[in-house]
């Protein structure tokens, strides 16, 4: 052993530099060492590691000792991760061993420190777990609602919402929590009024995050009624209260944070969400066309925009939008501290012309991230040409990534942009597609020379899954090579050029 592991100060931290599969070796070396690394390596814990510790714990013959060991390590978990999924025809048993222990620390915690928790749900036994491993010092929680009803009528059903309801009327009591998530939502579809309205109890919470919630008065005023909510995510929400109602409910006034993915159908919905805030950082809206209703994107950044002093961050996606044009953003040119932009349009694409981007560049000078992407099943092709990278060149010097698809057109014109003040030190990295495959390399080179002279470059593509999927992309999963080398060359000649 190197005499620096003799030094405690020392190991200690170098154990805590120590990936997970390390420290779990270092754990076995011996009674010193243990103790130096259980803290760190019993911080998080997963399924696995309470399914082996309760496997060698002898329960059966010596109880107490087995639970005075179980409490020694549960202790010092503070994030804990139950996944059911992998363990299949085990988890039964896993969560009736599990339950039997946390049933004997009943009245005094065996997980004390625990303020993450991240389970699925999915028997009534599951859902008891989940009660019994709330604790006082609970801040996040993470309900993974995997529970499938065979028959609506079935008498499980009733069992299940009884339960789903009993947890959620315990974690209002919890009012240190800030976080919760309830994924799948197949509780929250049949009785939304009995149990997540209850959550208006707990005012500490700052991050909610549902999936196929129904959006009804009671469910909205709940939300708007908590002080410090700051992030909102919602998974293919469904309206259930009438737009003159939802018109009346006040506004989420400090809201930063909205994420939603739904269907077109909701998009009133989304619109009248937004029309509630004015001081958003992060906006990201995904939108899926399904059978009937188009996306009205003008409505959705107007909404948007009514954050102009603070939004930072913009993310739209669609999924299959009828008609699309730009003059639809137009509402965002507003925002002009906007530091990231990412658009993504599948559909009837109308043709993107290079004063668009010039004026998204000119309105955004903060941007640091800009994605603009558009694919069509009738393959009609959106086209940029070159010169649309100019005037991101000459306002957008904190520029640090720039992908799109859409560029088919060479530069009209040479063009040099001197080195703008307050420009990114890193390098630029611009993911254009293929170019080499459309233009000369060295007509690529040229161009991006003259626009970043002093910078350094990666020009980056896009590697399709198969010819089946081709309009499904891997982002970033390479270099264009051929222009990195024209590009070298490119800066290699202008270094010799003489003054």
């Amino acid at each position: 052993m190197h005499a620096v592991w003799g030094i405690p100060e020392l190991a200690e931290t170098i154990i805590n530099y120590l990936p997970m599969s390390d420290l779990k070796r270092v754990l076995r070396c011996s009674r010193r060492d243990f103790l130096l690394a259980s803290p760190r390596a019993w911080k998080w814990a997963e399924t696995g590691d309470l399914a082996r510790l309760l496997a060698v714990l002898p329960f059966d013959t010596d109880k107490d000792f087995a639970l005075a060991r179980f409490r020694i390590y549960a202790s010092l978990v503070h994030t804990l991760r139950i996944s059911l999924l992998f363990l299949q025809r085990k988890k039964d048993a896993f969560i009736n061993d599990l339950n039997r222990v946390l049933y004997e620390g009943i009245t005094v915690p065996l997980f004390s420190s625990l303020q993450t928790l991240d389970v699925d749900v999915m028997t009534a036994g599951s859902a008891e777990t989940a009660m019994m491993l709330i604790q006082p010092n609970l801040r996040c929680i993470l309900i993974k609602d995997c529970f499938y009803f065979d028959d609506p009528d079935d008498a499980a059903q009733t069992v299940w919402i009884t339960r789903i309801t009993a947890l959620i009327h315990k974690l209002s009591d919890m009012q240190a929590l800030t976080q919760f998530a309830y994924l799948y939502g197949r509780a929250c579809c049949v009785e939304p009024e009995t149990s997540f309205t209850l959550l208006g109890n707990v005012k500490s919470l700052t991050k909610i995050q549902f999936s196929s919630l129904p959006i009804t008065t009671s469910t909205l005023s709940t939300l708007t009624s908590l002080p410090h909510l700051e992030e909102l995510v919602l998974r293919k929400p469904s309206s259930r209260a009438p737009p003159e109602t939802l018109e009346l409910i006040s506004g989420f006034e400090r809201l930063s944070v909205f994420r939603c993915t739904a269907y077109a159908e909701e998009n009133g919905l989304i619109c009248t969400l937004l029309s509630k805030t004015s001081e958003l950082r992060e906006v990201d809206v995904e939108i899926y066309h399904f059978e009937n209703g188009d996306v009205d994107l003008h409505n959705i950044c107007l909404g948007i925009a009514r954050s102009k002093g603070s939004v930072r961050s913009i993310k739209l996606t669609n999924d299959d939008m009828l008609h699309f044009d730009c003059s639809s953003l137009e509402p965002l040119y507003e925002c002009h501290g906007l530091e990231r932009m990412t658009l993504a349009v599948h559909g009837h694409v109308t043709h993107i012309p290079d004063w668009h981007v010039k004026n998204m560049a000119e309105a955004w000078p903060n941007l640091q991230f800009l994605s603009l992407t558009a694919t069509s099943d009738e393959n009609e092709v959106t086209i940029l040409s070159m010169d649309a990278l100019y005037p991101l060149a000459l306002h957008c010097p904190k520029l640090e990534y720039f992908r799109t698809n859409c560029i088919k057109a060479p530069p009209h014109a040479d063009a040099v942009v001197p080195v703008q003040p307050g420009f990114s030190r890193l390098p630029l990295r611009l993911n254009l597609g293929k170019l080499s495959e459309i233009f000369e390399p060295s007509v690529v080179a040229r161009y991006l020379g003259s626009l970043y002279g002093g910078r350094k470059i990666e020009v980056l593509i896009d590697l399709r899954k198969s010819a089946e999927t081709d309009s499904e992309l891997l982002p970033d999963a390479g270099h264009d090579t051929d222009v990195e080398e024209a590009l070298e060359r490119y800066h290699q000649a202008y270094l010799e050029t003489p003054a």
